[in-house]
């Protein structure tokens, strides 16, 4: 492994730490767009064993599918303790008594062959959907998208800054570019290579109409875009992106004739501060998943 869970404090003690592994579960799961609905809390939970609750939302061909899971957080990095069928009782329980629709586990080891059979069997019996990371999932977010490397630096500083000095060369130097999301309504900021405060981001992800798939690619703070045709993704490089010619208008992303955001899509970007920017649209839903580089 890269990382090394153990920076995140034991759970159940009384170091005022002990809700870190909860919390960097809130901040991981709200940057790869889900929606924090509950979020963690001291005290009791009622009976429902769970650590908080987030929301999904889904494009589909018909709308949109929202789906609320129940979180379970289990931080057995310090003892290497794989997460057991003890550890996670009456899961279709406490899925109904929070009105939820599924059951995320969120480890930072793995879940054991029993309870994966477990889950399985509540997969093939009942409606509820079942998902979880283990560590090496988690693991493989935080290093492969470039707008979670703040986020784990934030909770895992040694072993991220150990990381990044080992891959910093082909991080910066990628010719394939950074894959990157924002959630619906949230802000991209390029250079800090994720979501930016509202006064300094260079476009917001504007859902206007969940119900009328109202949204766009809207510039922000002196940032100009403009739409790319007729050249391939790699081919574009800082000095064909001085050529064109940039715009504040919004790009439309909902369905219909007037559409202007497929998979595939090429923007180039244009900062005030003079850097350029190459984007591809990666997936368009309620979240928008795309590729980029940044040439100063």
């Amino acid at each position: 492994m890269i990382l090394d869970f153990k920076e995140i404090a034991l759970a159940n003690t009384g170091s005022g730490d002990q809700d870190m592994f909860e919390l960097f579960a809130r901040d991981f799961l709200s940057k790869l767009g889900f929606e924090i609905k509950e979020n963690p809390a001291r005290g009791s939970d009622g009976g429902t064993g769970k650590d908080l609750l987030v929301v999904e939302y889904k494009q589909g061909y018909t709308g949109v599918e929202k789906i609320q899971w129940l979180v379970s957080c289990k931080h057995n990095a310090h003892s290497g303790s794989s997460v057991g069928v003890s550890d996670e009782i009456a899961i279709t329980d406490r899925v109904i008594a929070t009105g939820s629709q599924g059951f995320m586990g969120f480890y930072s080891t793995l879940p054991s062959s029993g309870l994966s059979t477990k889950f399985e069997g509540i997969k093939a019996n009942s409606e509820i959907k079942i998902f979880y990371f283990d560590r090496a999932k988690i693991e493989e977010e935080l290093t492969e998208k470039d707008y979670l490397i703040k986020l784990a630096m934030r909770y895992l500083p040694v072993s991220t800054t150990a990381w990044q000095k080992l891959v910093s060369t082909q991080i910066k130097y990628s010719h394939e570019g950074l894959d990157a999301i924002v959630r619906g309504t949230w802000t991209f900021d390029f250079v800090k290579g994720g979501p930016g405060e509202v006064w300094i981001c260079d476009f917001h992800w504007e859902i206007i109409s969940i119900e009328t798939d109202e949204k766009y690619i809207a510039p922000h703070n002196g940032t100009k875009l403009t739409l790319i045709n007729g050249i391939g993704f790699s081919e574009i490089d800082k000095a064909y992106l001085e050529t064109l010619e940039y715009h504040t208008n919004k790009v439309k992303g909902q369905k219909g004739d007037n559409c202007e955001i497929f998979t595939g899509t090429i923007l180039g970007f244009k900062r005030k501060d003079g850097v350029y920017v190459k984007m591809i649209i990666q997936e368009v839903g309620y979240s928008l998943k795309f590729k980029y580089q940044t040439y100063e």
